[in-house]
């Protein structure tokens, strides 16, 4: 459902967005959000998917953090002690452990990278004024 309704609800943001903000002259507007009537209301069933969409992918990170919690990882240390009468040291074994548990956690984006290439498209592209409800690109009525 998430493969499918992710893509949809993005297609209609995309419609929406290019039909409003790209008229010269005002022929479509968007509909009216009136929170008094719940069936009626024209984005009922966009927020009905939306809130659909928001469940279902949490039930599959939910179900995905479940089954990753439930692997056993054995770690085996092949060194041969350097001589007979030792063994290999514990903190090998630890740090092997924390160097595995590091490349695990790594974070594949990089926050800083993302707030500077989403300013650089807000104020260096001037495309600050596209969430205003006008039926343009900048904020003029």
């Amino acid at each position: 459902l998430v493969l499918l309704g992710t893509p949809f609800a993005f297609l209609v943001c995309l419609y929406w967005f290019i039909f409003f903000k790209a008229q010269s002259e005002v022929f479509l507007m968007l509909p009216s959000n009136n929170i008094f009537y719940d069936a009626g209301n024209n984005y009922f069933l966009f927020n009905l998917a939306f809130q659909v969409l928001f469940w279902c992918q949490t039930v599959n990170i939910t179900y995905t953090i479940i089954d990753q919690c439930q692997n056993s990882i054995i770690l085996l240390d092949w060194e041969r002690p350097k001589r007979q009468d030792c063994s290999v040291s514990t903190w090998r074994t630890v740090l092997v452990a924390n160097e595995f548990n590091r490349m695990q956690a790594k974070r594949s984006t990089s926050i800083e990278f993302s707030l500077i290439l989403v300013g650089f498209f807000m104020t260096g592209l001037n495309q600050y004024d596209n969430a205003a409800p006008q039926p343009n690109f900048d904020n003029s009525i």
